[in-house]
C-alpha cells in the first residue's frame, strides 16, 4: 500500500488544523500590540482566518502549497530509499526487518504528518511575530503612511492608517497618535483610500 494513500484519513483534520495555526498567528500578532484580537473575532473571523492568512501574499500561499505537497510526496520518496541505512536513520526507524508493510506504511504517514505540521507551525508563527514586531516599530517610529480617511455615522472624517481588519472591526491609527483605535464597523459610514497618496 502507498503510505501517502494514508495521509488521506488525516485530510478531515487539516482544516481545524489550520485555524487553529490561524488563532495563534493572529494572536502572537496582536499580542505585541497590546491586543488580545479573540475578544474583537467572531467566529466567521476564526473559520476565515487561514484563508486570509494563505491568501495575503502570493508567497505565502505557494510556500504552504509546497509544504503540503512535500508532506503528500514525501513517504513515497522514503519508502523507495528505504533500504538504505541513511534513510532509516534519519526518520528513526528501528527494527525495520520486525516490522509489517502495514507498520511501516503506518509509520512513515506519520512521520510525514508531523513533518508538515513542524513547517506550517513554523511559518504561521514567524509571521505572527514578524508582522506584530514589524507593525509596533512603525507604530513608535511613526513610519505608517495614512492612507485611509474614515467617515463616522455623524459625517466627521479622520485619516487613518488602517492595521487591520474583521467582520466586525476598524482596527487603525488616527494621524498624529501612536494608540491602535478599535471602531466598530457599524459606527463607521464610509472608509475610503486618500488619492493623493496611493502613489506613496
Amino acid at each position: 500500500m502507498n503510505p501517502a494513500k494514508n495521509l488521506e484519513r488525516y485530510l478531515p483534520f487539516g482544516y481545524a488544523f489550520l485555524v487553529i495555526m490561524g488563532i495563534i498567528k493572529e494572536s502572537v500578532k496582536f499580542y505585541q500590540l497590546g491586543i488580545n484580537i479573540l475578544d474583537f473575532s467572531s467566529i466567521t473571523d476564526i473559520l476565515m482566518s487561514p484563508i486570509a492568512t494563505l491568501t495575503m501574499h502570493p508567497l505565502i500561499f505557494c510556500v504552504v502549497m509546497i509544504t503540503m505537497t512535500f508532506g503528500y510526496y514525501y513517504p513515497i520518496f522514503i519508502q523507495k530509499h528505504l533500504h538504505k541505512k541513511w534513510v532509516q536513520k534519519s526518520i528513526n526507524l528501528k527494527n525495520m526487518e520486525n516490522m509489517s508493510s502495514a507498520e511501516v506504511n503506518d509509520f512513515l504517514s506519520k512521520k510525514s504528518v508531523q513533518l508538515a505540521t513542524t513547517l506550517v507551525l513554523s511559518m504561521f508563527l514567524g509571521l505572527g511575530f514578524g508582522q506584530g514586531m514589524i507593525t509596533k516599530e512603525q507604530i513608535l517610529n511613526d513610519e505608517f503612511k495614512y492612507r485611509n480617511t474614515l467617515t463616522y455615522s455623524s459625517g466627521e472624517k479622520e485619516e487613518i492608517a488602517l492595521i487591520h481588519s474583521n467582520s466586525q472591526y476598524y482596527f487603525y491609527l488616527p494621524k498624529g497618535s501612536k494608540k491602535i483605535q478599535i471602531t466598530p464597523i457599524s459606527s463607521i459610514k464610509q472608509l475610503e483610500v486618500t488619492k493623493n497618496r496611493m502613489l506613496d
